[in-house]
């Protein structure tokens, strides 16, 4: 093992090892390793470290200020994704630590030493850029980069680093200055890119002073004598059926000013700014490129061309068309509440996500999820003082439901409930137990700023579906003073958006809360996670948290692959908790029919997913194979957690009634919660039914479904609506 440093982060590398699709008996076990980097994340007086081990284990961080540690950071929940907040440390000072994780068969793996230094708790601002225009060029060009000087803590002169490159993410820097005093530097680059620039400073006196980087500026560099832009052909939306599907792109000729050839190059990306191109054709000569792409999402592309004789004279890029898949690949069940005239959309149903690649968080954490507990927002009992709701399977998935029941939970008037499923974290794996949260009367902040410093109280004061700018990494809240800090908690009504292409992540950051310092600084406070898929409400925790005075707080949105969330509202709570009494009601009534395609518009950064209880001819693409739940009864599929499932197909819809529970005592109040146990399957690998899953398995696909007498009755009785692939033309 070897250690380097990168900037502020330090990361531990170890060698990889192959995972294993099934657990291992411990007699052929030995002892977790772990995979890739361990990495340091540090403030002036904390670190977050962190690692993947490859198989479930503690998680165990000793450390101190010498080779004998003398202080542990340890939390013995089993997980392969490691994450230790070390809090307390003294600003600028070197810490020895080494990671430890204990397996289940009590196999442990301890790292070698190694150290990293906490930041000083002096600050330095970053320096702020004066745009760079575009320009033109026969062959190299010189950019003259500008920016502001910084005062330093100390009064010494600031230093700068600067850094170029032509991926927004600064992925691979190709030109980077060394710590230089003067406020601008020359660069020599190439024609035919876009560029991008970023700059920090440094204290000279003390050089662990170091500032964040500034805002990213860009330029463009085009030859002077190329070719004109190509101009798109609008490539149209389709419905891909939830399949790999080929596309052709098509764009206009140019003419190149001295009349020698052309060749042009066209990109493809689900980033509208290109940060990292999924797909590109290189230099061709044709006016059209065909290419096979995955299902699901929007996708942008654009075209430039240059001189086939004069390779330099690059033209700039086009404008950027784009076209939708209208298929997705899946997004959880459907969930419908009977409102007294009717079924009305509530949310949809997370579960366990299976069907879906092995690199996918949510396939690689099955292991951390627990049945949901969703609260049934406007549900009424209908005219025998029965309570109803309905599943619907709209999207391009399977859901094998195995569990429902309805939890009633009777709170004092004035109160509201929460549950603490509606917070997801296993994109972090791991899950929190369920508890039900209590609520008095939220009270909306006084004022609310994102990262720019724009107000955005507005579209964040109600729960309206009107969001706050989604682009913005934090928003800053003010609530004024906070009166029962031991009680307080963030009530966030918000959703999440689900697209592997357009929202792409290559750093796993969770959501988390900061707070102000007695010195004036925010402070990590502590993780949580986002809205559980469609609109739900969360109860975040800072009961403690607060260390000075000043009780705003700033909450940072996260990182993580293929997910964006959005708050809708957010409100504190600081009320005493009230005792609620509860009850677990089974259905005295389950039917499974053919209900159709929902008509909806999916969830997205604009608004949650909008649905209605109708009935639309199903979406052929959507449908999957092999042997379904028969309509009918299905009660007995649904009384408890054991493998026996009321397996839905696109366009089914399971209709469950609960019987009338006696009234809540005088004083109470009412709010049903549906217990729900099950998976869904995405059809991105496979569009058959089986493998089935089971309760308590690792990984998906993997073999174990029950084979004993009952599951094998069960299959014969109830999986008998079969539907036979059709051959490929």
């Amino acid at each position: 093992m070897f250690f380097r440093a990168v900037n502020r982060k330090l990361v531990l590398l170890a060698l990889p090892v192959i995972l294993s699709t099934c657990q291992k008996p411990c007699a052929e076990d030995g002892p977790p390793s772990i995979l890739g980097e361990v990495s340091v994340e540090m403030t002036a007086t904390t670190a977050t470290i962190e690692w993947v081990t490859d198989e479930p284990a503690t998680t165990q961080v000793l450390y101190g200020t010498s080779t004998g540690y003398g202080s542990l950071f340890t939390n013995e929940a089993m997980t392969r994704e490691h994450s230790a907040y070390v809090t307390g440390l003294t600003p600028g000072t070197t810490y020895h630590y080494a990671v430890r994780c204990t397996d289940r068969c009590l196999f442990v793996t301890v790292t070698e030493d190694a150290a990293f230094t906490t930041l000083s708790d002096e600050a330095i601002s970053p320096p702020a850029i004066v745009d760079e225009p575009d320009g033109t060029s026969t062959g190299s060009y010189e950019a003259v980069l500008e920016w502001s000087t910084v005062a330093t803590p100390s009064g010494s002169v600031a230093e700068y680093l600067v850094e170029v490159d032509d991926d927004a993410l600064f992925g691979s820097v190709d030109h980077a200055s060394d710590w230089i005093s003067g406020a601008s530097w020359s660069v020599t680059v190439d024609t035919g890119f876009t560029h991008f620039w970023r700059v920090r400073a440094r204290d000279s006196s003390d050089t662990s002073v170091v500032s964040e980087w500034s805002s990213t500026d860009s330029f463009s560099v085009r030859s002077s004598d190329a070719p004109p832009a190509p101009i798109p052909v609008p490539e149209p939306d389709t419905m891909s059926g939830g399949m790999s599907y080929t596309v052709s792109l098509d764009w206009s000729a140019v003419t190149d000013p001295d009349g020698d050839p052309v060749e042009y190059q066209a990109q493809m990306s689900y980033s509208v700014d290109f940060t990292s191109p999924s797909h590109e054709s290189g230099w061709i000569s044709g006016r059209a490129w065909s290419l096979t792409i995955p299902p699901g999402g929007m996708w942008y592309w654009r075209v430039q061309a240059r001189d086939a004789d004069h390779i330099d004279a690059v033209s700039p890029w086009s404008t950027v068309d784009s076209f939708y898949d209208m298929t997705m690949p899946g997004s959880c069940p459907f969930l419908f509440a009977w409102t007294g005239d009717g079924y009305d959309y509530l949310t949809d149903i997370q579960g366990p996500a299976i069907g879906l690649p092995a690199s996918v968080l949510t396939t690689q954490n099955i292991k951390h999820y627990r049945p949901e507990y969703v609260v049934l927002e406007g549900l009424q009992e209908d005219g025998s003082g029965r309570t109803r709701i309905k599943i619907r399977e709209t999207q391009t998935e399977i859901t094998y439901v195995d569990e429902l029941e309805l939890l009633v939970v009777d709170h004092p008037e004035g109160s509201r409930i929460v549950s603490s499923t509606a917070e997801s974290t296993y994109s972090y794996g791991y899950a929190d137990p369920f508890v039900i949260v209590t609520t008095g009367d939220p009270r909306p902040p006084v004022s609310v700023t994102n990262k720019k410093g724009q107000g955005v109280l507005e579209a964040l004061a109600r729960k309206d579906g009107v969001i706050a700018d989604a682009t913005s990494p934090y928003i800053v809240l003010d609530f004024g003073t906070i009166k029962n800090p031991e009680h307080a908690r963030l009530v966030i009504d918000g959703w999440s958006v689900y697209d592997r292409r357009k929202y792409p992540s290559k750093k796993l950051v969770q959501p988390f809360v900061e707070v102000r310092s007695k010195k004036g600084k925010w402070i990590k406070a502590r993780s949580f996670g986002n809205p559980a898929g469609d609109m739900k409400r969360m109860a975040v925790d800072i009961s403690g948290l607060l260390r000075s005075d000043d009780h705003r707080i700033r909450i940072h949105m996260g990182k993580v692959h293929a997910i964006r969330w959005v708050i809708d509202s957010i409100a504190l709570d600081d009320s005493e908790p009230v005792t609620v009494v509860t009850k677990h009601v089974r259905a005295s009534l389950a039917t499974l029919s053919h209900g159709g395609l929902v008509p909806h518009s999916r969830a997205n950064l604009v608004h949650p997913t909008i649905a209605r209880d109708d009935s639309m001819p199903d979406n052929e693409h959507a449908w999957s194979y092999g042997s379904f739940t028969r309509y009918g009864d299905v009660l007995e599929l649904l009384e408890s957690a054991d493998d026996t499932f009321a397996i839905l197909r696109h366009g089914d819809a399971l209709e469950v009634f609960f019987p009338a529970v006696e009234r809540p005592a005088k004083g109470m109040r009412r709010t049903y919660v549906l217990v729900a146990n099950l998976f869904y399957k995405h059809l991105s690998l496979s569009d058959l039914v089986t493998p089935l899953p089971y309760q308590g398995m690792g990984t998906y696909p993997c073999s174990g479904y029950p084979e004993d007498a009952e599951h094998a009755a069960y299959l014969e009785e109830y999986q008998t609506r079969t539907y036979e692939k059709p051959p490929l033309p």
